[in-house]
């Protein structure tokens, strides 16, 4: 797992082939807190977009989780590959200007927790003066999403080229959900997808 840790450091993820939830859940454990865990399989009565068969685009998830890991139990015989975008890749293309906007705009926060705040900045600074994203279009006032900073960071985003990768059965992605955007292609073929996330703090 010591590759892993590198990797998780050095690009913002890491993916593990042919692992066990049980090491998932080690590694995690070293990384921190496992906060909250999901069974993300499609279900076509759920309102959930994390449950559904719909493609997700670029996101984080909550701001306050530091990791997001997943173990892949089935793919999906099509679609369903992942998605991410590194945004140390796009945010040096901001100028100080837009960044210090952008720290003024607020998303919706997904509102899991009982302590939850009703909104979060898109761009904070850690206490190692890095900077932390917290990215979900469809979580923005409609007047924040015309706003020529906000407009600049998704234009970023959509011009990119994300990684994009398919994971497969006994399969780990772990990523940083304050660094690295992630989403997934449209699950098609028989929807037979099943994955377990946890949230990481």
């Amino acid at each position: 797992m010591r590759d892993a840790l590198n990797g998780l450091q050095e690009n913002g993820y890491c993916i593990i082939r042919g692992s066990t939830i049980q090491e998932l859940q080690k590694f995690a454990s070293d990384l921190g807190q496992i906060v909250y865990t999901t069974e993300v399989q499609v279900n076509i009565n759920s309102r959930a977009l994390v449950t559904s068969d719909r493609e997700l685009k670029l996101h984080t998830d909550h701001h306050a989780v530091n990791y997001i890991a997943w173990y892949c139990h089935k793919q999906s015989t099509a679609g369903g590959e992942s998605v991410l975008l590194d945004t140390n890749l796009i945010l040096p293309k901001l100028s100080n200007h837009d960044v210090q906007a952008l720290r003024g705009i607020h998303a919706y926060e997904h509102k899991v927790f009982d302590d939850d705040a009703e909104q979060h900045p898109i761009l904070s600074k850690s206490e190692s003066n890095d900077l932390e994203v917290y990215y979900s279009y469809w979580l923005m006032d409609d007047k924040d999403r015309v706003n020529i900073h906000f407009q600049k960071l998704k234009e970023l985003i959509e011009e990119s080229k994300p990684l994009k990768f398919r994971l497969e059965a006994n399969d780990v992605l772990i990523l940083n959900n304050k660094r690295v955007l992630h989403g997934r292609t449209e699950i098609q073929g028989d929807k037979d997808r099943h994955l377990t996330r946890y949230w990481i703090k």
